[in-house]
């Protein structure tokens, strides 16, 4: 095989579909949205961690993990990284608080 057609092998690889999904409400948002379970084992109510566009992110597993029929998609779905740590939810009320005093600066 020459380079090329092992970086097409390679590429097809990545923009192959999950074979899962599971549903994750992320904290501080009102909707849920699919993301690619990999091979964590999760149930209903487990927290964990997600990449997201805007970085990483604290979220509740909302469903469990169902087939993923949806082979039409062009982007592959974002990650579940790992299940949440004590250090995570620090760390969620520490940005919280640095959230809301910026916010008050930014009225004053």
């Amino acid at each position: 095989m020459t380079d090329s057609t092992k970086q097409i092998q390679k590429s097809d690889e990545l923009q192959k579909p999950s074979k899962f999904v599971i549903r994750i409400r992320l904290y501080g948002d009102g909707k849920t949205t699919l993301f690619n379970p990999e091979k964590i084992s999760l149930k209903v109510g487990d927290e964990v961690i997600v990449e997201t566009k805007d970085g990483q992110k604290l979220g509740v597993v909302v469903s469990n993990k169902t087939p993923n029929f949806r082979k039409d998609c062009a982007e592959p779905l974002p990650k579940v990284l790992r299940k949440a740590k004590p250090a995570d939810f620090d760390e969620a009320v520490k940005n919280a608080e640095l959230e809301r005093k910026a916010k008050q600066v930014c009225l004053e």
